[in-house]
């Protein structure tokens, strides 16, 4: 049976670690309590967020990713089942999940087409869509009222 070396072995743990952290770089926990303590590193409509991720998403992940935000904008539909408000339109969109011990009360407060204000915690945005006819909606977790 062949020897295994100890740096071997320390090489291989240290691509595993990187590999594990570069995954698990990319995503936001669906629940995260801290938002009731976070302050917002910034406060904007949901208009001007979106814009911001559609004129340059790298800068826009460097300046909102994973931080408290405070959105404002028209609600665009509710979407009771998975705990959801949107703002916008199905080309420009803001996806916010609520905390789970606030979503009754924000869904039973929130109606289409009023302005309404979330803290939440911002994921990014994600791609989807078809080739035709692409989407990107920009992706908030944890949404509590400030």
């Amino acid at each position: 049976m062949p020897r295994v070396r100890l740096r071997h072995l320390v090489v291989v743990a240290a691509w595993a670690a990187i590999a594990c952290s570069a995954a698990c770089a990319n995503s936001l926990p669906e629940q995260d309590r801290r938002i009731l303590e976070a302050t917002p590193a910034a406060k904007l409509s949901s208009d001007d967020l979106w814009k911001d991720y559609q004129q340059n998403a790298a800068d826009a992940d460097r300046r909102y990713w994973g931080r408290a935000v405070e959105i404002s904008g028209k609600v665009a539909g509710l979407v009771k089942d998975k705990r959801q408000l949107l703002f916008g339109d199905e080309n420009a969109r803001v996806r916010a999940s609520l905390l789970d011990d606030q979503a009754d009360a924000i869904l039973g407060e929130a109606a289409e087409g009023q302005r309404f204000r979330l803290k939440c915690f911002c994921g990014g945005v994600e791609r989807g869509g078809t080739s035709d006819k692409p989407t990107q909606t920009v992706m908030l977790k944890s949404c509590v009222k400030p």
